[in-house]
C-alpha cells in the first residue's frame, strides 16, 4: 500500500473519489463524538452567537451606556 499511497490520496482528496481512495484523518478522529447535520450545526452557531451578543450587550449597559 505504501507504494500507491500518493495515488490513493489523490483519488480521494483531488478527484473526490473517497470510496476508492484514502482519506488522511489523524488522531483527532478519536475524540469526535458528535456529528451534527448541517442544519443542526448552523442552529448551534446561531444559538451560541445570540448568547455571546446578549452577554456583550449586558456588559455594555453597565459601562455608562456605551454600545
Amino acid at each position: 500500500m505504501a507504494a500507491n499511497t500518493p495515488m490513493l490520496l489523490k483519488a480521494a482528496l483531488v478527484d473526490g473519489k473517497v470510496e476508492s481512495g484514502v482519506m488522511a484523518s489523524g488522531q483527532v478522529v478519536g475524540v469526535i463524538d458528535d456529528l451534527p447535520t448541517c442544519q443542526e450545526l448552523i442552529d448551534r452557531i446561531i444559538l451560541h452567537a445570540d448568547a455571546v451578543l446578549q452577554n456583550l450587550s449586558g456588559r455594555n449597559e453597565g459601562a455608562g451606556g456605551l454600545t
